[in-house]
């Protein structure tokens, strides 16, 4: 079976293991499946652990690998200048020989952003709108291309999770049916009231869990993708390659 490589710069560790379990999942109209490769965060060798990471990390690596100007290395040896205009995100999938790059954010952190021209309450835009245009943003391009693709949740990738669980389910007793999952905006505190495991009041951010509840997220596929649009995109993206 043909594979075609993606790399990939994430939120955090426990993003790998739902991303990579969902598109192993799949397999696209040609019969072929995609291998998701991390780029960022990477697993430490030494340590046998990912460093801390987070949505700052992703905007970091953004920053790193933008477009480079004139201005940039200004103050860099010329003799470097030409390399480092190089290097930019583009040259990084092309010496990996993959065939693109995904990019992960939860977008339950669009108020925290800062350093774009307008703010999110003042954007007029939706979440992942809004997210998507700040990573452009930080690339420094119009638009995110062809070769990037954005898995941009609403309001995170544990609202993928949660909507493994019925809307029945008394868990949401509190809103009116029908209901968005993607409109609600506490995924992580329902899913601590189903009992899912928790570490300091919050759940539990384990990668060895996360890999568990990333094969019952596979079983329970058609449920997320009818429930999540960003989880239905994701999919539609894997079988369209």
């Amino acid at each position: 079976m043909t594979k075609k490589k993606f790399l990939l710069v994430c939120e955090g560790p426990t993003d790998i293991p739902v991303l990579t379990s969902i598109a192993k999942a799949l397999v696209n109209k040609n019969g072929c499946q995609i291998e998701i490769v991390e780029l960022s965060p990477q697993l430490d060798a030494t340590s046998g652990q990912y460093p801390a990471h987070g949505w700052t990390a992703v905007r970091a690596w953004c920053l790193a690998n933008r477009e480079k100007t004139p201005a940039d290395v200004a103050g860099i040896d010329e003799k470097l200048r030409a390399a480092v205009l190089r290097k930019n995100w583009r040259s990084i999938v092309a010496a990996s020989g993959a065939h693109g790059i995904i990019v992960q954010l939860d977008t339950d952190i669009a108020e925290k952003i800062v350093d774009v021209p307008a703010s999110f309450a003042d954007s007029g835009l939706s979440r992942r709108a809004y997210c998507e245009a700040a990573i452009a943003h930080w690339l420094r391009v119009p638009k995110v291309d062809k070769d990037m693709y954005l898995v941009l949740s609403t309001y995170s990738t544990e609202t993928w999770l949660l909507a493994c669980h019925e809307p029945n389910d008394p868990v949401f007793a509190d809103l009116p049916i029908p209901f968005n999952y993607e409109d609600i905006p506490d995924a992580e505190g329902r899913l601590l009231t189903l009992g899912y495991k928790k570490k300091s009041g919050r759940i539990k951010k384990d990668t060895d869990l996360y890999a568990g509840y990333a094969q019952n997220m596979t079983k329970d596929l058609a449920k997320i993708r009818s429930r999540c649009k960003e989880a239905e995109n994701f999919c539609h993206f894997v079988e369209s390659l």
